[in-house]
């Protein structure tokens, strides 16, 4: 069993100012991490192609119609 030696004011503020590397999220790659995740976000939920519709017309236009506005 050891005793440790008694720590100052300042020996104990010093270690309250340095900051500790475990409270940083993902350790910096906080932005990437985020945008991978809305990435992937975009993947799943947008639809990639749009829906395709057939439109069929008449060829000759009806009686009583000119082409081209005539």
């Amino acid at each position: 069993m050891t005793v440790d030696a008694p720590r100052t004011a300042e020996d104990v503020l010093d270690e309250l100012r340095t900051p500790s590397r475990a409270a940083e999220l993902f350790a910096g790659f906080g932005p990437l991490v985020l945008a991978v995740a809305l990435l992937v976000a975009m993947v799943l939920l947008a639809p990639s192609v749009a829906p395709e519709r057939i439109v069929e017309r008449p060829v000759d236009a009806p009686a009583g119609e000119t082409g081209a506005g005539s």
